[in-house]
Formats: C-alpha cells, structure tokens, sequence
C-alpha cells in the first residue's frame, strides 16, 4: 500500500468516524427533545390530577387553539368542568398507544383514550416549542361510538 493510498484511508477512516459522531449527537438532541415533550405531557397530566388549573394553563401556548376550544380561556373552563366532575384522572386515563411525532418545533402527540361514565373518548395534543419549552397549542377531542 503506498503511503497515499495509507494517508486517503486514514482520512475517510476520520471523516467517517466523524460523521457517525455527529449522527449520534444529533440522536442526543432529538432523544432531549422528547424527553422534553413527554416530560411537560406528564407535568399537564399531573397538574390536573392535582386539580391545579393555573398551573396546569402555563403549559399552554397563548397561541392555543382547536375546533372545540378557539382559546386558552374557554379550554381553561372545559378542563376546570373535567376535573370539577372527576372525570379524568389515573384510572379513567389511558396512555397505551400513545405516538409522539415531532417535526422540527412542532409535535402532535396521541392519541389517549378516557374513559368515563360509559363513554370512550379519543384525543390528542398539538405542541410547539418556544422559549419556554414545549407548550400546547392545540386539542382534538373524538368520542367512541
């Protein structure tokens, strides 16, 4: 092997080695990202189990909105009924099944299944990230026929 042939297989032997490093960094940031998102779902999810709105409401974006709630005020009075009517807490919620697809600043998260007074119902968060962290932006509710 001439000393060329050497110095062009230690190079790509480098750069390789590099470009792996910066894969696995890149895994890093994107597994901090979602440990991020899944560690304010659980913030929400136990602010309301303690039945602590306001605190609660700091996970949610001022931009905040979807077809059911147009702003964070009138969320703020349906989950305020929700929690006031014991319907959602550890046992009426189900969190199997639930994917998380993040897309840059974004994530849509769901779905969860509640389950309360002989009812089903499906629904699902929109996030983004902002100065903050991740804050919800948005809900859709389905119910179970």
């Amino acid at each position: 092997m001439t000393k060329l042939h050497s110095l062009s297989m230690i190079g790509l032997f480098i750069m390789a080695s590099t470009l792996t490093g910066c894969a696995h960094r890149l895994s890093s940031v994107e597994d901090t990202n979602a440990q991020a998102l899944i560690a304010t779902e659980q913030a929400w999810f136990q602010h309301l189990f303690a039945e602590d709105m306001e605190t609660a409401l700091t996970l949610v974006s001022e931009d905040f909105t979807s077809e059911a709630y147009p702003n964070k005020a009138a969320l703020k009075q349906y989950m305020t009924l929700i929690i006031g009517s014991k319907l959602l807490n550890e046992e009426t919620l189900n969190t199997e099944g639930v994917v998380r697809k993040i897309e840059g600043t974004t994530a849509h998260v769901g779905p969860y299944t509640l389950k309360a007074h002989d009812h089903v119902f499906n629904f699902a968060f929109d996030f983004k990230r902002e100065e903050a962290g991740w804050r919800i932006i948005g809900m859709t509710w389905s119910k179970q026929e």
